[in-house]
């Protein structure tokens, strides 16, 4: 038996876990986030193609190609990019831009994604 001083402590604490407990939202209720190092894989051949990092400031998330895992095509530029990434390197290229958190559903988008390969520009939905 615990002296009674003691007892007095603990009763509150449990019962501030439990409240606390009860009021959080499930794990399962917060939206992955995509922050984080994505391998890219090629659609057509199933093959990896580079690691894009994906990054959130702000609410905002960019994508920026940090490593093409083909050898011999780590110094490609963007031919077929329009704009200032015109023949830019694509290795260290930011391909994803502009994508917000969307506020009623368990996704991301509102931004766009370069195709670095034929230099179109896509909507995103994460």
């Amino acid at each position: 038996m615990q002296p009674p001083r003691l007892r007095h402590v603990f009763i509150p604490a449990w019962v501030a876990l439990g409240i606390l407990a009860w009021t959080l939202p499930p794990a399962h209720a917060a939206s992955p986030s995509p922050v984080g190092l994505w391998k890219t894989v090629d659609d057509k051949t199933d093959q990896a193609r580079s690691h894009v990092r994906i990054s959130e400031v702000a609410g905002v998330l960019t994508g920026r190609i940090e490593l093409i895992l083909e050898l011999d095509k780590r110094d490609a530029k963007c031919r077929a990019c329009s704009g200032e990434k015109k023949n830019q390197s694509i290795t260290g290229m930011t391909i994803l831009e502009g994508v917000r958190r969307h506020r009623n559903a368990p996704h991301w988008d509102g931004g766009t994604i370069l195709d670095p390969n034929d230099g179109k520009v896509y909507r995103v939905r994460l």
